[in-house]
């Protein structure tokens, strides 16, 4: 692939909502000094969010892995003073499902993928045997192990569309506390310890598994209007 140069294309970046007017100075002054674009343009990431959605003005609502804020646009103008961020996002969602699982009796093994190994016994007959690597740092282990409930929650957890007190209220259920809502913040995980060996053997089937659509996934802006 032939290479461009940069002094013959504008340029257009997506920065922040929260980005300081330092740091635009000094992405300005790369572009032009080192790079030598001939035009260069900043846009907000809401604001491009809302245009995308066909809207000049709306409520955008940005869920990230680490980050989750929530940005009011105007005529195609960020209202600086609205914008909120909660240090919340789908990274902590992970570790909620993983210590949910890990407080389990018994709590199940959980083997990360890299601890296996995949090998064919006949047709469409696999096995997968656990392998240990000794010295693995515990972070690389929790970093893959974490990848798991990733995996599952993008490919099969949706959002709550209804509150879920309306929910087990309407159906009559006694086994959701009413009184004491979950929390959220100043959770403590427990370490992660390597799970035992196992061997397990899986077969694959001709037929694709069916998964319902999600709703709303976790990692995707959303673009609401606003109504005055």
């Amino acid at each position: 692939m032939p290479e461009r140069n940069p002094a013959d294309h504008p340029l257009h970046l997506a920065e922040a909502n929260h980005n300081p007017a330092a740091n635009r100075e000094k992405m300005a002054e790369l572009c032009f000094e080192k790079l030598g674009v001939p035009a260069l343009f900043l846009s907000k990431c809401a604001v491009l969010t809302a245009f995308a959605s066909g809207r000049g003005t709306a409520l955008v609502l940005d869920i990230g892995g680490g980050v989750t804020s929530a940005t009011a646009v105007h005529d195609g103008y960020v209202l600086r003073k609205s914008v909120r961020r909660h240090a919340f996002g789908g990274d902590r969602i992970h570790e909620m499902v993983c210590k949910s699982v890990e407080l389990r009796t018994p709590a199940p093994p959980l083997l990360p993928l890299y601890t296996l190994k995949r090998q064919e016994i006949g047709p469409g007959e696999f096995t997968s045997s656990y392998v240990d690597y000794p010295g693995t740092h515990p972070t690389f282990h929790r970093y893959h192990l974490l990848q798991l409930f990733k995996d599952a929650k993008e490919s099969a957890c949706r959002c709550h569309m209804i509150n879920p007190n309306e929910q087990y209220a309407a159906r009559g259920s006694k086994h959701y506390n009413h009184t004491t809502p979950l929390s959220l913040t100043h959770t403590s995980l427990p370490p992660l310890s390597h799970a035992t060996p196992t061997t397990t053997t899986t077969t694959t089937s001709s037929s694709p598994t069916q998964i319902p659509p999600r709703e709303h996934p976790v990692g995707v802006r959303a673009a609401r209007p606003l109504h005055t």
